[in-house]
């Protein structure tokens, strides 16, 4: 009766995750030193590989592993943690993934390997069926909708931390025109976004040229390097980039201007503690080894750093 209770599909686990979280959250608040500086409530997002070694699981694709670089057999998953200066939470996650180019090998299997895979059936307006459909969205979207749910539960944060892979503007969109005050600071990539700077209309590469001929760089003893920085517009939102020697192939952007290269630095090193959540969820709660089906049920989200 316990476990046809764990996999009723009619059972919204997800607000019961994130209720719980919430709870802790203000328990951990309420017992914090009240001397202390407050720092930066952070919302981090960060994907990771599900490997698995069977060819049976329900929706199983072949996947690129950026550590390995190479291809497995899993999912992708989309996580995004609480971080309140001492202690990192598990607020939610999606699984994910794409049928790929090729029409012959959907997925990246075989018809044979297909047909052996599992087929789950679930009533179309059940919560389990809505994870399935979360399945085929697009990350950037996806974790959208988390955050929205995150302020609707009352979760409150000061900003948004991700890597290169999750640089969109409508992400950074999404955070900016929020009422709460929160402000957007991960890596973005060496790309053709064009920027307005100074009057023109310019690339990351290009910025960079001007800030280096104008020689009005900056220099940061905590860090031991020096850096550039430039307020530019993004399709009319204003936003911070941060250059230095530490970052070659990625910068760092932000929507708070008011923000120095050492405090936007210290901040988004904060975003490694969802590093560290993943290899304990794998060390101790095997969360790679765990059924999809079930990730929700079965692999605590809640863990402190």
């Amino acid at each position: 009766m316990f476990y046809e209770f764990l996999n009723c599909p009619f059972f919204n686990w997800q607000k019961l995750s994130i209720h719980i979280t919430k709870q802790l959250i203000c328990r951990v608040e309420k017992h914090s030193c009240k001397s202390e500086k407050l720092p930066f409530r952070c919302l981090i997002a960060d994907d990771t590989d599900l490997p698995k070694s069977g060819r049976c699981f329900e929706l199983l694709r072949r996947i690129y592993s950026h550590v390995t670089h190479s291809f497995n057999y899993g999912f992708k998953g989309l996580f995004l943690g609480y971080h309140d200066g001492k202690s990192f939470f598990g607020l939610d996650f999606s699984l994910h993934g794409e049928k790929g180019k090729d029409k012959e090998k959907p997925f990246g299997l075989t018809k044979k390997q297909a047909k052996k895979r599992y087929t789950g059936k679930r009533p179309g307006k059940s919560f389990g069926q809505q994870r399935i459909n979360d399945y085929f969205k697009t990350k950037t979207d996806m974790l959208i909708e988390m955050i929205s749910l995150m302020i609707s539960a009352g979760i409150k944060f000061d900003c948004l931390l991700t890597d290169s892979r999750f640089k969109n503007y409508e992400l950074i969109r999404f955070i900016a025109t929020r009422k709460t005050g929160c402000f957007f600071l991960g890596m973005v990539k060496n790309g053709n976004t064009i920027y307005h700077y100074k009057g023109k209309e310019l690339t990351f590469s290009g910025i960079l040229k001007v800030l280096k001929h104008s020689r009005k760089a900056g220099y940061s003893k905590m860090l031991n390097c020096k850096f550039y920085e430039a307020e530019v517009e993004l399709k009319g939102f204003q936003i911070k980039l941060y250059f230095c020697k530490t970052t070659k192939k990625s910068k760092l952007l932000t929507t708070n201007t008011k923000l120095t290269f050492e405090e936007a630095f210290e901040i988004y090193a904060t975003r490694w503690t969802i590093e560290v959540f993943f290899g304990n969820a794998n060390n101790f709660y095997g969360l790679e080894n765990v059924n999809p089906e079930n990730l929700r049920l079965k692999s605590p989200l809640q863990q402190s750093v």
